[in-house]
């Protein structure tokens, strides 16, 4: 049994030394061994679509067993990953948030509509993946999606066929945004406060849901 860890942002690494969870490197991981059992551990705000898709794409070629096991949040279509797979955990103060898709565009009138539309294609395909593993495929998830809805492990266990670990999730997440007051704290301890900095504190929060 091997093990993969989704703790960051699910995105196409643009530049060097991004901490993202990538396709390519999602890929190769499940198809060096087929039939291997894995464990996926997730702890994301999700990212981008086109990058959820090819990864649920290297799932479903998979033959050996996936079991998953949301530690912290499975957000947007890092959710889509948990329910890709054959077995499905979530720790008892994990969540699940789900949302209809977002875009960002520069277009005239036309080119709006015609990325309106395209965002509703998205959300039928969306709604898809999570009526695949519905306890009631009657539940109205585009309404949930349109509502932003933040699950709860219970909550998540009415909807889906999910098992909650009792054990308490302590995730690890690796992103840039986890751990900021942390971070302020040692900012501050490594400086002499000054009439500059000493209430200067920057950084950044960037992330997509």
């Amino acid at each position: 049994m091997k093990k993969y860890y989704v703790y960051n942002d699910i995105a196409t690494p643009y530049f060097d030394g991004d901490k993202v969870a990538d396709a390519e490197e999602f890929a190769k991981f499940f198809d060096e061994d087929p039939a291997e059992e894995i464990e996926l551990h997730i702890n994301s705000y999700g990212g981008e679509c086109v990058v959820a898709l090819a990864m649920l794409a290297a799932m479903e070629r998979h033959t050996g067993k996936i079991v998953a096991y949301i530690d912290g949040t499975a957000a947007s279509c890092a959710s889509w990953l948990a329910l890709a797979a054959d077995e499905i955990h979530i720790a008892k103060n994990a969540e699940i948030f789900i949302h209809c898709a977002h875009s960002y565009v520069y277009a005239d009138a036309a080119g709006m509509e015609k990325e309106a539309a395209e965002l509703k294609r998205y959300d039928e395909r969306i709604v898809a993946i999570y009526k695949g593993k519905a306890k009631n495929p009657g539940t109205d998830f585009l309404k949930l999606m349109q509502d932003e809805t933040l699950l709860m492990a219970g909550e998540a266990a009415q909807l889906w066929d999910i098992t909650i670990d009792e054990a308490p999730s302590v995730p690890t997440n690796k992103t840039r945004y986890n751990n900021i007051a942390e971070k302020c704290t040692r900012k501050h301890a490594e400086e002499e406060p000054t009439a500059d900095n000493d209430n200067d504190i920057d950084f950044e929060i960037d992330f997509i849901i």
